[in-house]
Order: C-alpha cells, then sequence, then structure tokens
C-alpha cells in the first residue's frame, strides 16, 4: 500500500510540471498503473528521472522551440523503441554562414587519445568488422580517405570449417597480425577487432595495436568488463571500446571498468537476423539515445570524469540506411557511426566480382552488371556455424552492387551529413548533439518524404 501511495505522489508531480503538454499526461498514467500491477521499479525509475533529473526539460523544450532532444523524446516514449525512420529532426535556425553545405565548412573530425597519443580521422564513420569491408587494403583506403578504419577478426576460409575452435581462433588471429603488419607497413595505425579473449588482445597489442573493439554480438557483461579491466590493467596506454550493448545500466557499468568507448546496437543490421532469430535487439535510434543520454548527462558525466578520468565515447552500431540516419544518431548522442553493408562492395573490398550481361530494357543495349558477395559475421559464411545445422546463426548472405572507389563512397556520406548539420545549425558533432531537435513521424510522414524517381547508382549513401 506504501508502494502505491508513493508512486501515485511521484505521478501527480510529474503531471503537474506537464499536464499542459498534450498526450503525454495520459502516457504517464498508463505507465504510473503498469508499474503498480506489476511491482517493477524500471518504469518508476522513468518517472523519477523526469522529475528529479529533467526538472520539466521535455516541456520547456517545446516552450522554447519545437521538438526535443534525442533522450528527452527516447524517454517520453518508452517503452516503445523508436528507429531512425520513426523520428524526423526539426529545422533548427541557422547563422548565415551555415548557408554552404560543403564538408569543408563543418568540423566533422574524430580524436581518439591512446596514451599521450592523438589518433585524428576526418569523418566520424567507422566500417563494421566485416569480412568482405575489414580487409587490410579496405581499412588502408578507408584511413586515406578520412574514416575510421576497424581491422576484421574472422579470417576463416571454408576449408578451416571443419577445425576445432581452438584451432579457428588461432588461424584467424596469425591472418589478423599479418594484415596489421600489412596496415602499419603502408603508415595506417587501424582499429583492432577483438573477440573477449585476453590472450587475443595480448597478442595483437604486443603487435603494437593502439586502439581495441572489443567485437561480439553479446557476451555476459562479466566477461566484457573482464576484458576491458584486464586491457587497462595491464595495456594502461591501450584504448578499447565495449559492446555491443543496448542497456543504458550496461553501459554505465562497461563505462566503469574503464571503457574509453561504448559501441551500440543488437539486432539492426541489414545481414543480422538476431531480431527474427533471438527475439532480441533494440531500435537503434532509441538505443542510441538513452545510452548517450545516460553517460553524458551533467551529473553522470562528472561521477564517470572523477572515477575513470572520461566520459565514452558513443559508436551507434547498425541499422544505417541513408546519410538522414547518420544526422539523426549523432543528432541523438552518437560520436560516431559504424557502416556496414552500405560500405560493401567498394573497388577495395578484396573480393572477386560477379559480372554478367544485362540488357538494359530501355534503351535495349547490353551492358556489364558487377555485384559483390557480402555477408554478416555470425552467419555460416564467416564462422562455419550452422552447417550441421545444430546451433542457430544469426547472420545471412547477400550481394551488393559494385561501388567503386571507396573514397568515393565516403565522400558521398560526408556530403549528407554535413548537409544535415547545416539543416540543423550545427558546426561541428558536438553542435549537433546539442541543436539537434526532434518529432515523431508518423508512416504517412515517411512514405511521404522517400523521393518518387528511383536512384540508379547511389553509392551506398541513400536508400
Amino acid at each position: 500500500m506504501a508502494f502505491r501511495e508513493g508512486f501515485s505522489r511521484v505521478t501527480r508531480r510529474v503531471q503537474e510540471r506537464i499536464e499542459t503538454l498534450p498526450g503525454l499526461s495520459t502516457l504517464v498514467e498508463e505507465i504510473g498503473r503498469r508499474a503498480v500491477d506489476t511491482g517493477t521499479s524500471v518504469l518508476s525509475q522513468i518517472l523519477l528521472r523526469v522529475e528529479a533529473s529533467r526538472r520539466g526539460a521535455v516541456l520547456e523544450g517545446f516552450k522554447r522551440q519545437y521538438g526535443m532532444s534525442g533522450s528527452d523524446l527516447a524517454l517520453a516514449e518508452y517503452p516503445t523503441g523508436l528507429d531512425m525512420a520513426d523520428v524526423s529532426m526539426v529545422d533548427q535556425s541557422s547563422p548565415v554562414e551555415l548557408t554552404t553545405r560543403r564538408p569543408e565548412a563543418y568540423n566533422t573530425k574524430v580524436t581518439v587519445r591512446a596514451g599521450n597519443e592523438d589518433h585524428t580521422f576526418g569523418m566520424p564513420i567507422m566500417n563494421a568488422a566485416m569480412a568482405s569491408i575489414g580487409g587490410a587494403e579496405f581499412t588502408i583506403a578507408m584511413q586515406r580517405a578520412g574514416g575510421m578504419p576497424l581491422l576484421h577478426r574472422m579470417w576463416l576460409k571454408p576449408e578451416d570449417f571443419s577445425k576445432t575452435e581452438e584451432q579457428k581462433n588461432e588461424l584467424s588471429l596469425q591472418r589478423q597480425i599479418a594484415a596489421y603488419r600489412q596496415c602499419k607497413e603502408n603508415g595506417v595505425e587501424p582499429f583492432v577487432a577483438v573477440p573477449v579473449n585476453v590472450e587475443w588482445v595480448d597478442a595483437v597489442v604486443a603487435e603494437g595495436a593502439k586502439m581495441l573493439v572489443i567485437d561480439t554480438l553479446k557476451m555476459s557483461t562479466a566477461q566484457v568488463m573482464d576484458v576491458i579491466r584486464h586491457t587497462k590493467e595491464r595495456h594502461p596506454d591501450v584504448w578499447i571500446c565495449a559492446g555491443n550493448t543496448v542497456s543504458p545500466k550496461e553501459a554505465w557499468q562497461f563505462a566503469l571498468a574503464g571503457a574509453d568507448a561504448i559501441k551500440v546496437g543488437i539486432g539492426p543490421g541489414a545481414v543480422c537476423t538476431t531480431y527474427e532469430t533471438t527475439g532480441h535487439g533494440s531500435s537503434q535510434w532509441t538505443a542510441t539515445a538513452l545510452v548517450a543520454g545516460m553517460l553524458k548527462d551533467g551529473k553522470n558525466a562528472k561521477i564517470l570524469r572523477q572515477k575513470v578520468g572520461r566520459v565514452p565515447m558513443v559508436i551507434a552500431d547498425g541499422g544505417i540506411k541513408n546519410t538522414g540516419d547518420v544526422g539523426k544518431l549523432i543528432g541523438a548522442g552518437a560520436d560516431v557511426v559504424m557502416i556496414g553493408t552500405r560500405l560493401a562492395g567498394t573497388d577495395e573490398c578484396g573480393l572477386q566480382p560477379h559480372v554478367k550481361e544485362v540488357v538494359d530494357r530501355e534503351t535495349g543495349a547490353t551492358k556489364e552488371e558487377k555485384w559483390f558477395d557480402h555477408w554478416g559475421q555470425a552467419s555460416t559464411q564467416a564462422t562455419g556455424r550452422g552447417m550441421d545445422g545444430k546451433v542457430a546463426v544469426e547472420g545471412v548472405p547477400t550481394k551488393v552492387p559494385a561501388r567503386g572507389p571507396l573514397a568515393d563512397v565516403l565522400r558521398g556520406w560526408l556530403n549528407g551529413m554535413c548537409a544535415s548539420f547545416a539543416v540543423t545549425g550545427a558546426t561541428s558533432i558536438k553542435d549537433m548533439q546539442d541543436k539537434a531537435r526532434f518529432i515523431r513521424a508518423t508512416t504517412h510522414a515517411i512514405e511521404t518524404g522517400k523521393p518518387l524517381a528511383k536512384v540508379a547508382h547511389d553509392n551506398g549513401a541513400r536508400h
């Protein structure tokens, strides 16, 4: 009874603050009833956050300007998950100097500090750790074009699939080290994907690797934290990214363990079947907004700086279909976005293309059509798992069109991202995070926003 009465008082106080905001009062009542009925504490914490931490930020945001910040909208809509297509950014007042959309007018650089060394990249775009886009040739081209290059870790060939897990790990590690050496010989210091395996971490660090990305869909929180702590204790000058997660609570634990960055995303990838296979996952925009909002909240950020000396970078991994999605994720709080399938099929992918002659339906002329194989890292094609039908796989193969040089593809992504900055009135990544405001988008609005004309060659930066 005391719980019910206490919760009702909290609900009334929140309602008093937002009673003039259409629809949200009803939402608060619904959440309150559900929490009372189930006796759970998660939803009550949401209301307490709105009351104690936000101090009416939702209402005040609407009073000051049209739209909400990413974290406010995500909290207001929780537990409904929103994807990038479910939200729209609202135009902000832009200063005269932002009338140009050329990338040179914007600060899109990202700096990663490993020990006493700063590694600066021209754009907040990292390639996914996938065999079809994360080899040495691709990684070298990625950094030279201004991107954030990530060397993948699944270096198996079909003839290796019958080997034991230990043998497969050893082969992959040896081949990854050889690829890392090739990158270094070409003047490139890549990020290096590692499994939840401290021996692997020690081996690549011994080769000189300075920036690691834990590459796993989902392991136990304790396992990932063990790798973070091991890395920071044994190799304090090494930068490490933890993940993947969609949980603000888990992200907070990774941050306190010493993670320099946290990768957000479970299920949204184009060649990932986690949603269908396991029923788990989260809408990428909501997950990014909630994790970033929790880590970067003023009080929480202060705690992290005091305890571990940093607020981790947020990397939004997966679900990106166009440059507008990049703008929405950065506006929601991401510092970097990770792209996989939309970067596949470039000249530097390291795979042999498939070519066939086709007849153009409009002109009748014969032309060559070229495409490449592409597959998820949790697929049978990458790991050999699932061939015997004894284990589920969470990735699929597909084909992607030939996109040309990687530098041209990345330029298209950068151009679109900077256009998003311009309309928002932002000059930098941090400015974009501060100024972006969102509204919910209806299904009709989403359809209306799509172009009628089909884009013949999109370089991966559009649908």
